[in-house]
């Protein structure tokens, strides 16, 4: 990635460049599809290690890449003393939940995967994620 002042002393603009603009530009539009506030990279979430709360979300080719990456949606700054960024309560739970029914999920086994999202629903009834990944796996079950 590039930032900084790009061009000539005619015409200069402070930007932002590369592959990681595009990547950040399509996560954000795929918080709209799951409800989610912050989503990060699979590239991200290993960088970042156990200092943050993620749980996945599932895998995607965005446009302009040619492989798929898991993305994660962050819930928190592990062992922050800052409310704003630490993970609320029951949050480490939702993450393992969420991590049992994504392995089904990425494994095509849409049975197991939606069994594991009512459960989500059932401890966490508003969770965003669980309602879209339990819709995909009806559609995936009735193709």
């Amino acid at each position: 990635m590039l930032v900084g002042n790009v061009g000539s002393s005619a015409r200069l603009s402070y930007t932002v460049m590369g592959d990681g603009v595009n990547v950040a530009a399509r996560l954000e539009g795929i918080n709209k599809n799951f409800g989610t506030t912050i989503c990060i990279s699979s590239n991200v979430a290993a960088a970042a290690g156990s200092d943050i709360v993620a749980r996945p979300i599932r895998r995607v080719q965005v446009k302009g890449r040619q492989h798929e990456f898991m993305i994660y949606e962050l819930l928190g700054i592990r062992d922050s003393s800052d409310p704003e960024l630490a993970a609320a309560a029951g949050i480490e739970r939702l993450c393992q939940m969420t991590r049992t029914a994504s392995d089904h999920f990425e494994r095509g086994d849409f049975d197991h995967a939606a069994q594991r999202y009512e459960e989500i629903l059932r401890v966490f009834p508003q969770d965003p994620v669980a309602k879209s990944l339990l819709a995909m796996c009806s559609a995936m079950t009735r193709a």
